[in-house]
């Protein structure tokens, strides 16, 4: 064989590979379309797979995403927190207590239950001696605005009180109090009744009684409305019949200002309270009853004391 026919032998040979062990590898028109999609879905792996030890690890990882307790374990862990951060606070008015858990939905709603709700009602009453409105469950991770308190140190369970009871928008009413014509005598010409000054100084009651600061068996007194009681005064033969501590007038947004007699103003103790209202005359014998006063009611204290009440003043009227 020629030199030529050698070089052109070489040219013409297949080169051989692992895959086809130096044979030609035929692939048919339906062949390659199947080649293709297994190509597209056989991942082109540029580093190695993760070990074994890896895997186990970010299992571990997906573990400790959701860190909620049981609902026995969390129901224990509340009260424990409530017990301890609220001992000796008072909490059984208006109160709500909202567990916040940072959950996916599926979680959140096995725990979100009416009957779970009312156990931690009956455990906090009961454990803790704390009585709630109501217990209620919110999804997610609360606001900082909102002062939650953490549950244990997964920081997925936050707790927060909240005030259930309603606001209300304060009605300022004003009212006087004053000597009808020449039934006694008071220390001021008139007196000035404000629901607005009450809120502001935390009055919980005008004081009626003889004198302004009068010795009682509990100390002193202040009477807000005060009947003379100098004994040289000219009213004193009137104004003697009315005692220390008579009654009192209170105010809240339903009654408005009223009238409550005290014990030492009742006649089991020798005095007499009575409101006269047009030919209506309503004895105040009971310290527990209120009664709502109407603008010119006369307020009959003693025998001859006769106090005259006079409400919807002007802002522009003080105190004499």
């Amino acid at each position: 064989m020629s030199f030529f026919d050698r070089i052109a032998n070489l040219i013409s040979e297949k080169p051989k590979n692992d895959a086809t062990d130096g044979h030609e590898k035929k692939i048919s028109p339906l062949n390659a379309k199947n080649e293709c999609i297994q190509d597209e879905k056989t991942p082109n792996y540029s580093v190695s797979p993760a070990t074994p030890a890896k895997e186990s690890a970010v299992v571990e990882g997906k573990k400790t995403e959701v860190p909620l307790e049981s609902r026995e374990e969390l129901l224990k862990r509340v009260c424990d927190l409530v017990a301890i951060l609220f001992d000796n606070v008072e909490m059984n008015v208006g109160k709500r207590l909202v567990i916040w858990l940072d959950a996916d939905q599926l979680t959140f709603q096995a725990y979100d239950t009416e009957s779970y709700r009312q156990r931690f009602l009956a455990a906090l009453l009961n454990e803790c001696d704390m009585k709630f409105d109501a217990v209620s469950f919110s999804l997610g991770k609360p606001e900082e605005s909102l002062r939650p308190t953490p549950v244990g140190k997964s920081g997925k369970v936050f707790l927060q009180i909240v005030d259930e009871q309603p606001v209300r928008t304060s009605v300022s009413c004003k009212a006087s109090i004053s000597i009808f014509g020449n039934a006694g005598s008071l220390l001021k010409n008139k007196y000035i009744l404000s629901s607005d000054e009450m809120r502001e100084k935390k009055i919980t009651a005008y004081n009626i009684g003889a004198g302004e600061f009068p010795q009682v068996p509990t100390g002193y007194r202040e009477n807000h409305i005060a009947i003379d009681d100098n004994p040289n005064g000219p009213m004193i033969e009137k104004n003697k019949f009315v005692s220390r501590m008579h009654a009192h007038i209170g105010y809240s947004d339903t009654l408005g200002f009223y009238l409550q007699v005290e014990r030492d103003g009742t006649r089991l103790m020798g005095k007499r309270t009575r409101i006269f209202r047009g030919k209506q005359i309503i004895e105040m014998e009971n310290p527990m009853v209120k009664e709502a006063l109407q603008d010119g009611d006369l307020i009959e204290l003693g025998k001859a004391v006769v106090l005259r009440y006079m409400q919807h003043l002007n802002e522009s009227e003080n105190q004499q």
